[in-house]
């Protein structure tokens, strides 16, 4: 484990008490705590919320929030770096010394989170009513769009070619990829890690930001019970209903998204109902076996339409679909059913089903031991 790791383990409450001993925390349910600002803007209103079961915080009136590191670094004007050691130096953690590349490297990464969120709460600004109806007749409420910051670029070019350029905002031939397009911000630890460019007029409706598509929903995935869906109006469908959810914007995933998956205590996979989310799920569900379950979707249908369909019953039809859903094994042996000859019945039992059947006992196993 890392340094910054083993720093952002610190409990954030204590975190708290310990540089800031006069901000006033007032419990608000299992596991959150309450305060006025740290940085004085609303005197009036408790909007500063840390989270305990995710060691974060996030003040919804200035839109600060994070690790603990984010918290120090916020609260002194440090670099994380510096509020990192800060934190280590009180609460005991062994500090190994960073090299001068670490440093800058670290520096580099805060200065594009800063001005990747200046750019989410810019275009957030600018949402109209046009772009706002855009997303509700997708489902998605004003309530969602104001907490993500969802947004609108209605520039042509951005404020500083080098800045945008340096987040992703450029093509590389120099075209501005998020012009007159609805800006879809991804958020981590109430951190923004990426953004989507939104256009349904557009024959590409969506573009990337440049730079590697992340496991939307990531720091929500150990020992939890995820919905994994392929894409990121979906994915607001299923968290505007209460469920958590990760995205893999697309049907296929990475290494390192995958690493994550296995972190999950169960994932329900609830990809779309064509033929390229069918065969991504499979892929997965074998992959990931048997922590995995199919959530079978209507024929061409994903999640946001099931919740364009039919809202007010979106939520008890995903529980339904979860109910139904399969395990790689039950997908396997009802194909074994349906192989008429018995020799080819045996064989496909004997290479498929038997090998998943012994990897469930081991699985069990295992879990036997650590309880």
């Amino acid at each position: 484990m890392s340094f910054f790791d083993e720093v952002k383990k610190i409990p954030i409450v204590d975190v708290v008490r310990k540089f800031t001993p006069d901000l006033n925390l007032h419990g608000a349910g299992t596991g959150k705590q309450k305060a006025n600002c740290f940085s004085g803007h609303d005197k009036k209103t408790m909007s500063l919320t840390f989270y305990e079961e995710t060691n974060s915080f996030y003040c919804f009136g200035c839109g600060a929030g994070g690790s603990v590191i984010d918290y120090v670094a916020a609260l002194n004007k440090d670099c994380p770096v510096d509020a990192a050691k800060k934190i280590a130096a009180d609460f005991n953690v062994s500090i190994n010394q960073l090299s001068e590349d670490q440093k800058s490297r670290f520096r580099q990464k805060s200065e594009q989170q800063r001005l990747l969120k200046e750019f989410i709460f810019r275009c957030h600004s600018q949402i109209t009513k046009e772009p706002r109806e855009i997303l509700n007749n997708r489902g998605i409420t004003d309530k969602t769009i104001d907490q993500l910051k969802i947004g609108y670029e209605s520039q042509s070019n951005p404020n500083s070619l080098e800045e945008a350029k340096s987040i992703g905002l450029l093509s590389t031939k120099g075209k501005y990829l998020p012009q007159h397009r609805i800006i879809l911000p991804i958020w981590e630890n109430n951190k923004p890690t990426y953004v989507i460019f939104y256009d349904p007029t557009s024959e590409q409706k969506y573009i990337n930001q440049i730079g590697q598509k992340p496991l939307v929903g990531v720091s929500s995935v150990e020992d939890n019970e995820v919905y994994l869906v392929e894409g990121y109006f979906d994915h607001l469908s299923m968290i505007q209903n209460g469920f958590n959810s990760l995205c893999t914007l697309g049907n296929r995933l990475t290494k390192p998204s995958l690493s994550h998956l296995k972190k999950a205590k169960r994932i329900f996979i609830a990809y779309d109902g064509d033929n390229g989310g069918k065969s991504g799920s499979e892929e997965l569900a074998k992959n990931l076996y048997p922590k995995c379950r199919l959530l079978t979707l209507p024929k061409d249908k994903d999640p946001n339409d099931l919740l364009k369909d039919n809202p007010d019953n979106f939520k008890t039809t995903i529980l339904d679909l979860t109910d139904k859903s399969k395990s790689w094994l039950e997908v396997q042996t009802e194909k074994a059913q349906e192989i008429e000859e018995s020799w080819k019945r045996k064989e496909f039992l004997n290479e498929e089903v038997i090998p998943l059947i012994q990897k469930l006992d081991e699985a069990s196993q295992r879990s036997e031991e650590h309880t």
